[in-house]
């Protein structure tokens, strides 16, 4: 069901049954946002216009990482295909095109950044909307939102939106940075966004923050290993450093470790830091 994103309350026709708020259209795209957002949420929105240009135009992370984790997380689909999916945070597509092309026909992106959008209008429901204020109320059987909780402004607000837009025992799918280093995100290091990674995780703070959002978790671990991203012995060591140095080059062929096979997955765990927590949650309560 959809709901107002200004009062909650049902939209029916376009137009909230409660209050005056109606859909409107961006380069035909359904925008579902407050009437009147307050100046923080309105720069917000700039800098995601911003940034989502410019990872168009020359994309920020490497596009062969992207893709591969995005086939990393279709593992987790069920075999039935007649299940409604959202895709939240959609970026540059990739997940939305893997989780299509499995068969799964009934797939919704989202994003507050319309040009990540206009890739995709024309094979999926594409929506404009805040993360932290979705107009959904028990739509989906499963939520898929990829290195974005790092991003939103109020957690509490995204975690509860996700919550109500779930359906009963609906499925959350996300992954998120694994104590990460926050300074490379300032402008007085370089940064030329106001609003990037505002927060890290690691697996205590988010089971805390899943058991208090209603959600029960049933997969916890860390996924996302670069070849940069070694452990501080490696280099300490000179044996492990020998050792790294002439193992990771025959297994790799880019920056980052394709790690979907045994050995891989066994050098990762013993040579590199992991950046990424993958959370599989199901939610067992309605907020």
């Amino acid at each position: 069901m959809l709901i107002c994103p200004d009062c909650r309350f049902p939209i029916a026709l376009s137009k909230c049954s409660n209050c005056t708020w109606s859909l409107k259209y961006i380069e035909n795209l359904p925008v579902y946002l407050k009437s009147k957002n307050c100046p923080l949420i309105e720069n917000y929105i700039k800098c995601y216009e911003k940034i989502s240009t410019d990872d168009l135009q020359e994309t920020i992370l490497p596009k062969a990482y992207i893709r591969h984790q995005a086939q990393k997380l279709i593992r987790y689909l069920p075999n039935s295909k007649d299940i409604k999916i959202c895709d939240l945070g959609v970026g540059q597509g990739m997940l939305a095109n893997s989780i299509r092309q499995q068969g799964f026909m009934d797939v919704t992106v989202v994003d507050i950044a319309i040009p990540y959008l206009k890739l995709l209008e024309r094979d999926f429901k594409a929506i404009v909307s805040d993360a932290e204020n979705l107009p959904f109320i028990e739509e989906f059987d499963y939520i898929f939102s990829t290195d974005v909780m790092e991003h939103v402004i109020n957690i509490g607000s995204f975690l509860f939106s996700v919550n109500k837009a779930l359906k009963k025992n609906g499925v959350f799918i996300f992954r998120v940075p694994d104590r990460e280093n926050l300074m490379q995100y300032t402008p007085y290091m370089g940064c030329k966004y106001d609003f990037v990674h505002l927060r890290s995780f690691n697996s205590e703070l988010l089971q805390d923050f899943m058991k208090n959002a209603g959600f029960s978790i049933k997969r916890l671990e860390y996924d996302g290993y670069w070849t940069y991203s070694y452990k501080n012995f490696v280099t300490k060591n000179k044996i492990f450093n020998f050792l790294y140095s002439k193992i990771y080059p025959k297994i790799t062929h880019h920056n980052f470790i394709l790690d979907d096979n045994y050995f891989n997955k066994i050098f990762c765990f013993l040579f590199l830091k992991p950046l990424e927590i993958l959370c599989i949650a199901e939610k067992i309560k309605d907020l």
